[in-house]
């Protein structure tokens, strides 16, 4: 290959690479610097930040020992939609029938001055009464979560940027 065809190669590699669009932790400062309405919000795939595992026991028998464990899995790259949105919390359907819900705090509601994380977290919708653990509803069951703790909200950097529909480019002076 020529060093021409070689730049040309590297060029377009280059150009493609920064054109992805990236994910970014969705927080209540976001939600506040761009000035999302709840429309806005519905309309934009939401994404975890690493993978999701809430399980439940199944019985099979008589016994404990034979009950098997039913798993449901909700990995980084799958797309969801709020569902409802609320002052410092997003529903998330990930597939019909589930949610998980989001929390986060809005700045000012830090439990310390170094608390400034505002991003939406994973968070259980009840407690148990008897296991006293947080659980999730899924398929309109309730599971508990194996995987996942501190996962959070993801969004894709040009689903929140503002929308250009007008661009006018300076024309420059020179001194004469």
């Amino acid at each position: 290959m020529s060093r021409m065809q070689i730049t040309t190669v590297v060029m377009a590699a280059l150009t493609f690479c920064g054109c992805a669009s990236t994910r970014v932790p969705m927080s209540y400062r976001i939600r506040d610097r761009y000035g999302l309405s709840d429309n806005q919000l519905r309309r934009i795939p939401y994404f975890v930040s690493e993978p999701i595992v809430l399980g439940k026991e199944v019985p099979q028998g008589k016994g404990k020992e034979d009950a098997r464990m039913q798993l449901a899995i909700l990995d980084t790259g799958t797309p969801g939609l709020a569902e409802k949105i609320g002052d410092t919390e997003i529903l998330v359907s990930f597939e019909p029938g589930s949610r998980l819900m989001f929390v986060c705090l809005r700045p000012g509601m830090e439990t310390s001055p170094w608390a400034v994380d505002t991003r939406y977290r994973l968070a259980p919708e009840g407690r148990d009464s008897g296991t006293k653990l947080g659980y999730y509803t899924y398929r309109g069951e309730r599971y508990f979560l194996l995987r996942g703790a501190g996962a959070y909200l993801m969004v894709r950097d040009k689903d929140i940027q503002p929308d250009v529909r007008e661009v006018e480019y300076m024309k420059g002076r020179r001194a004469r």
